[in-house]
């Protein structure tokens, strides 16, 4: 794995109905925060954890509580 590589667990990552991987972030749009869908590349994955290498950057929230009954821009509650 290469340093500073982004690693997120298994379970986050899911498949769009045409095979694109994604993970739900949130982001932050005129005082509300707002589920956004970014489609990523996977690469190695290990115990549970896969790198992905391209689609995310260092800084980004990913959704890890409800993220299978949230849709792509629904605004969401941070707690």
């Amino acid at each position: 794995i290469k340093k500073n590589s982004i690693v997120v667990p298994n379970n986050l990552i899911q498949t769009n109905i045409d095979g694109e991987f994604y993970v739900l972030v949130a982001e932050h749009v005129q005082e509300e925060w707002v589920a956004t869908k970014k489609i990523i590349k996977p690469d190695v994955s290990y115990n549970g954890f896969t790198v992905i290498s391209d689609g995310l950057k260092v800084g980004e929230l990913l959704i890890t509580q409800g993220f299978g009954d949230i849709v792509d821009g629904q605004k969401i509650r941070i707690l």
